[in-house]
C-alpha cells in the first residue's frame, strides 16, 4: 500500500489519527497500516498531543491569569505560532551546540551567549533581512527612517 505524502496530513487528519488510538482502542500499528502512514509519524503526533496536556490545564491557565502572563501556546490548526524560536534553536544546535563537547554548564551558557549576541545579532546574514546581519539591517532602517 502507497504512503499519504506528508503534505496532504491537514490538522484534522491528524486529529482523527490520535483519536484512534487514544481514543479508539487501536494500536499504532493498526492504525498506521489502516491510514497508510509511518508508525513514527504517528508516534510523533501522539507524543505532541500528551505534551500539551499540563498547558491546558485550568489551573494552568489560572496561574497565567495571576500573574498577568499570556501563554504562548499555538492555535489549533496553526503550525508558524512557534517557528521562529523553533528555527532558531535548530540554527543554534547546527552551528554551534551539537559540533562541540561542553565541559561544565558555564561554559556553554558564554558560549552561546556570546554565539547569539556577538555572532548571530552582529554579523551572521540573515535571508529574512535581505541577506543583512540585524546590526547593519537595523543601521539602514534608521537611516532610512531619518531619510523619510
Amino acid at each position: 500500500m502507497e504512503r499519504i505524502p506528508r503534505q496532504f496530513y491537514t490538522q484534522e487528519f491528524k486529529e482523527e489519527a490520535v483519536s484512534l488510538v487514544e481514543n479508539g482502542g487501536l494500536t499504532v500499528a493498526e492504525v498506521s497500516l489502516r491510514l497508510s502512514m509511518s508508525q513514527q509519524t504517528l508516534r510523533n503526533w501522539i507524543k505532541k498531543s500528551v505534551e500539551a496536556v499540563p498547558y491546558c490545564s485550568g489551573s494552568y491557565q489560572k496561574l497565567m491569569r495571576q500573574f498577568k502572563m499570556n501563554p504562548s501556546l499555538s492555535r489549533k490548526g496553526s503550525c508558524w505560532d512557534n517557528a521562529p524560536m523553533e528555527s532558531f534553536f535548530g540554527t543554534l544546535k547546527t552551528e554551534l551546540v551539537h559540533r562541540r563537547k561542553y565541559h561544565t554548564r558555564q561554559e556553554a551558557m558564554v558560549e552561546i551567549r556570546e554565539y547569539i549576541e556577538v555572532f548571530r545579532n552582529r554579523q551572521r546574514r540573515h535571508v529574512s533581512l535581505s541577506n543583512l546581519s540585524p546590526a547593519v539591517y537595523r543601521k539602514e532602517f534608521v537611516m532610512r527612517q531619518g531619510a523619510a
